[in-house]
């Protein structure tokens, strides 16, 4: 991608993960780019810029599979992979936190997106279950909190950091921290995003999982 000229244009990066899954789109693979000639639209993976922060050896790509369109995983760097390269200003390599005190409740603000989170998190509950918890939650003297999106979720994550992989307050260290998203994937699936790592990945809406509401 550094070394590529296309459209007049000389300044191609490779993208970063939050990049490449933005432009994801959980229905159907992708909503805006064709299917490359030859490609398999239910097992296509493209690189990412970002080395694991654990193990430099791998690097992030985004990956397609019939039984998860979308998601965020590492592979050794020295596989062959798809690309497709960005340019533009890149986004935030990482969000910023603040702890505030709204009507007597601890929540936190990502200064980069805007969004307000709970401070603490629930856990122990199906997708479901969750999904209407966050609906129907008073908290800090708002009635407007929800279940994040798979992007809204993956916007907390900094992927140069590693068990949590992200800064996000009291956070814990260590453990496998899986956290739910609202996006459905197939029908019995769901997404989730690994604190551990950044893992973007789905699994079955039955399962107990973590989960902290955001507006």
């Amino acid at each position: 991608c550094a070394d590529l000229t296309y459209a007049g244009k000389s300044d191609w990066r490779l993208p970063k993960p939050k990049e490449l899954l933005g432009i994801e789109n959980p229905d159907t693979y992708s909503a805006y780019f064709p299917t490359p000639d030859g490609l398999n639209v239910n097992n296509t993976s493209f690189w990412t810029s970002k080395k694991m922060a654990k193990n430099p050896n791998n690097a992030w790509l985004s990956r397609t599979q019939s039984t998860s369109k979308i998601y965020l995983y590492y592979y050794p760097a020295s596989e062959l992979h798809h690309v497709r390269c960005v340019r533009g200003e890149p986004l935030p390599e990482a969000p910023s936190f603040t702890t505030e005190t709204m009507n007597g409740y601890k929540v936190v603000k990502d200064n980069v997106t805007g969004l307000i989170w709970q401070k603490n998190y629930s856990e122990g509950k199906t997708w479901q279950e969750a999904l209407q918890y966050c609906a129907t939650l008073n908290y800090a003297g708002f009635k407007d909190w929800r279940l994040p999106n798979v992007y809204e979720m993956n916007s907390v994550i900094d992927y140069s950091r590693y068990s949590p992989a992200t800064a996000f307050p009291d956070q814990p260290e260590g453990g496998i921290m899986r956290f739910w998203t609202s996006s459905s994937n197939n029908g019995d699936q769901a997404f989730i995003v690994s604190f551990s790592d950044g893992e973007v990945m789905s699994v079955s809406k039955s399962t107990s999982l973590r989960f902290r509401c955001v507006r």
